[in-house]
């Protein structure tokens, strides 16, 4: 499908993502699916070690690679993703090649995206002991998220470098935060009402079959990871769209050299 390259409004923003998600629907759960296959079999093989008496933890090595598959997933889908948008149709395999030389940066970009965020909120903690301080720092976590949110579009659409993923995401971001932080409001409502419709037909099924404790728990984990394939690639294709609307809004040039610029980034900068 042809999209039209043009700024787009809050709803028609909304309205395009979703036919973004569907016209690619197949490419995006494969990698998405994929990429949680190994998150997938550590649940159910450690589905009975993963749950304490006071709720639950997640052992180190699940987050570790939970988190690894993570970026590999949104990366390849920024990918995929964007040069669908443009009208650059390539196979998987060619979308892979295109990521290969930025795997490192993408990984550096997050971990040190995660530690400009989460960096001053544990080093408070540490220093004042006290959770209210903590609390209090949720505020300026958030508009640090909301200004870093489009580091990731640069670094892959683009091919900048971390730092300078960084600095343009802050350029894109100006004076933009509220409208990027009310997308973000949407989709994570559409995702919780997505978890609820499936609790409560996991509900359901359990009640009918009375499954053994640990039955449930890997019926419960599973459930967590469907959710999670089918809604994460989603919110790639709404942060893709916000990005484009951002570029073309704060730079304001020719759509045709925008699909020029970023249709040749696989032979861009390095």
């Amino acid at each position: 499908m042809k999209y039209e390259l043009r700024h787009l409004s809050f709803c028609e923003t909304l309205y395009q993502s979703f036919q973004l998600y569907f016209h690619n629907f197949i490419p995006l759960f494969m990698i998405s699916f994929i990429s949680n296959i190994p998150s997938i079999i550590i649940s159910i093989t450690m589905g009975e070690r993963l749950l304490i008496i006071k709720g639950e933890y997640w052992d180190i090595r699940f987050l570790v690679i939970t988190i690894g598959i993570s970026i590999l997933c949104t990366a390849l889908s920024i990918e995929l993703i964007s040069k669908r948008y443009l009208n650059h149709q390539q196979s998987i395999k060619q979308y892979i090649q295109n990521l290969l030389p930025f795997f490192l940066p993408i990984i550096g970009l997050y971990i040190l995206s995660a530690l400009i965020i989460a960096g001053p909120g544990y080093l408070l903690y540490s220093i004042t002991n006290s959770k209210t301080a903590l609390a209090l720092y949720l505020i300026p976590a958030i508009y640090l998220l909301l200004t870093l949110s489009m580091s990731p579009q640069v670094l892959i659409v683009e091919r900048q470098k971390v730092t300078n993923s960084i600095i343009r995401s802050i350029s894109l971001t100006q004076k933009r935060k509220s409208t990027i932080l009310g997308f973000i409001m949407v989709i994570g409502m559409i995702n919780f009402y997505v978890i609820k419709i499936s609790n409560v037909i996991h509900s359901i099924i359990i009640s009918q079959i009375n499954p053994t404790y640990y039955s449930y728990l890997i019926s419960m984990y599973t459930l967590r990871h469907l959710v999670d394939i089918l809604i994460n690639p989603f919110i790639t294709c709404a942060l893709i769209l916000i990005y484009f609307n951002l570029k073309i809004e704060k730079e304001g040039f020719a759509l045709e050299y925008l699909v020029d610029q970023l249709g040749s980034s696989t032979s861009g900068k390095k």
